[in-house]
């Protein structure tokens, strides 16, 4: 067994949605060289690491040891604050380096946010308007508006959900930059 670069390569084929066959044409390998090396039967080889880069934008640090790397070009996306390693990377030319990527649940800001969706944020001064994502007393990751009236909050767009006071138990992540959604088809 070798190094989980098969398990990333499986893992990549997936999120793409595409058969073993169809990878393999798009990397120029073998169908039996993809079964191979998504069962960890071969190492990584250059090729195709070189190919999984030009073609899917992945980060080489990451398809080598499963870790984001010091130059990697995506933004890494955490599980919430108490885990903060990267279970992946999004790649998003158009946004700063540095950012990261969160899933939200909630359908506090539908239709702009929705359960589920991804948000990429900065963490910066918020002023009143701003969408921001805060995590709460249960640990759930979630969107809403900044209002600083009388006292900072955090309001929804419907207003089913009463505002939330920023108190304690409140922890402001950062400013919403934009929003990645997940479609099932």
């Amino acid at each position: 067994m070798f190094d989980g670069f098969g398990a990333r390569f499986k893992q990549i084929r997936l999120e793409q949605k595409l058969t073993q066959t169809e990878m393999g044409q798009r990397l120029s390998i073998s169908v039996p060289t993809v079964h191979r090396v998504e069962n960890c039967e071969i190492p990584s080889r250059t090729d195709v690491v070189l190919a999984l880069i030009e073609q899917f934008g992945c980060d080489p640090t990451w398809l080598l040891t499963g870790k984001a790397g010091p130059t990697s070009q995506g933004i890494p996306v955490v599980h919430n604050l108490k885990d903060q390693e990267a279970l992946g990377l999004i790649q998003l030319p158009e946004i700063p380096r540095g950012e990261r990527a969160v899933r939200v649940v909630g359908d506090d800001l539908m239709p702009t946010i929705r359960n589920g969706d991804y948000v990429i944020y900065i963490e910066e001064a918020l002023k009143t308007g701003d969408v921001v994502i805060f995590e709460n007393e249960w640990d759930e990751i979630r969107a809403r508006r900044y209002r600083d009236v009388n006292g900072s909050e955090l309001v929804a767009e419907h207003t089913d959900f009463p505002a939330i006071k920023v108190n304690g138990t409140i922890k402001i992540i950062g400013k919403a930059l934009a929003i990645l959604r997940c479609v099932t088809l």
